[in-house]
């Protein structure tokens, strides 16, 4: 369309007037249209766009200190246990002891560094296995949990048919909301120990139990605050992926196609 008017002269008297009213409405559509159009187009970029919302930088937490008390533990024991659990793992930093447990089924000792968690078995005298906690990711921080809990050990072992009994256990870390867990697995529901950013429950099972080969779909610990409200549960994280304050993914699944941009925040260890 051209926007030229005739001249007037070759034109009805009026008819001039008449095209330009409407070369100028015909315009003034095309604007519109135009600006309309290029909202509609940043609308929708929005609406697709990915926001990653990263934590703050963690200063301190847990993660820094050393328990003041391990369950009584003298600090020769402490040092002890640090000290084989260190050279059984090989990791390369001398971990920390945050937790110990001992009961009918044996002793364990919960031990972190930055970069790993150690589930330190202190069955036999003088010996020590550690499990070194592997997520999936090279990023693993212990700095970070994902939500107000991490679960960084669970197994289950059978009786040994003489003395010692079953048991199904589970360990990890908290932040200083947690004041109460619970774990349930098939039906039967107990209590954690809770303290000192960690936790650790044992179900004990009689000597001659074998530990299910199914899986419990049920399954599930749950985190209470001190006013008792659920602030987590470990069904809420299954497949799921958590970012740190550089948005590297520091817990996740094996998906290799699994990106920043796809993961929750992480909460710091505190």
């Amino acid at each position: 369309m051209t926007a030229t008017l005739p001249p007037a002269r070759d034109l009805p008297p009026g008819r001039q007037g008449e095209i330009r009213a409407a070369l100028q409405r015909s315009a003034t559509r095309r604007r519109r249209s135009a600006r309309f159009g290029t909202v509609a187009v940043a609308l929708a970029a929005a609406a697709t766009a990915v926001v990653l919302v990263l934590p703050d930088e963690p200063t301190s937490g847990y993660w820094s200190a050393r328990p003041s008390a391990i369950s009584g533990l003298p600090p020769e024991r402490v040092e002890e246990i640090e000290e084989g659990c260190w050279k059984s793992s090989r990791v390369p930093e001398r971990p920390v002891l945050h937790r110990y447990l001992e009961d009918a089924s044996g002793e364990l000792a919960l031990l972190y560094t930055r970069t790993d968690a150690l589930a330190c078995d202190l069955d036999e005298s003088g010996g020590y296995y550690s499990g070194v906690h592997n997520p999936g990711r090279k990023g693993f921080d212990t700095r970070w949990l994902t939500g107000h809990f991490s679960v960084d050990h669970q197994t289950q072992r059978s009786g040994d048919r003489a003395t010692k009994p079953g048991n199904q256990t589970v360990a990890g870390r908290v932040d200083s909301r947690v004041a109460r867990m619970t774990y349930t697995v098939f039906g039967r529901t107990v209590d954690a120990e809770v303290g000192d950013g960690t936790f650790v429950v044992r179900i004990l099972h009689p000597v001659d139990w074998d530990f299910p080969k199914e899986i419990d779909p049920d399954e599930s610990l749950k985190a209470y605050d001190a006013e008792g409200n659920l602030i987590g549960d470990s069904r809420d994280t299954r497949g799921k992926c958590y970012v740190d304050w550089e948005g590297e993914i520091v817990s996740g699944t094996w998906d290799p196609g699994q990106k920043p941009g796809d993961c929750l925040p992480a909460q710091p260890w505190r």
